[in-house]
């Protein structure tokens, strides 16, 4: 009777380990992907504004046979300030700072 009472404490103690961390990396899980789902809406902003300021450059270069100085000179309205993005005069290509693989 001693043996079944010991094997049956060993076995639940064994459960109730594996459940504490099997528990643990949920939770962790979790948090990643609320992050992952709070960061959406700042990645889809960006991604338009970089839209709109790719379309201006390429406008711009149309109309002046040169790239623009700056963004500014694109009079644009995004969501995101244009310190944000890294623009390269010289070849018109323009990336955010936050996000560089877009």
């Amino acid at each position: 009777m001693i043996k079944v009472k010991n094997i049956l404490l060993i076995f639940i103690s064994v459960m109730m380990v594996f459940i504490f961390f099997y528990g643990c990396e949920t939770k962790k899980e979790v948090e990643r992907t609320s992050q992952r789902v709070l960061q959406l809406p700042d990645k889809a902003k960006v991604l338009s504004d970089l839209v709109k300021l790719r379309n201006g450059i390429a406008t711009y270069y149309m109309n002046n046979g040169r790239y623009p100085e700056n963004l500014e000179e694109l009079n644009i309205s995004i969501d995101n300030p244009l310190e944000d993005f890294v623009y390269n005069k010289n070849n018109g290509n323009v990336k955010n700072k936050d996000y560089p693989q877009f």
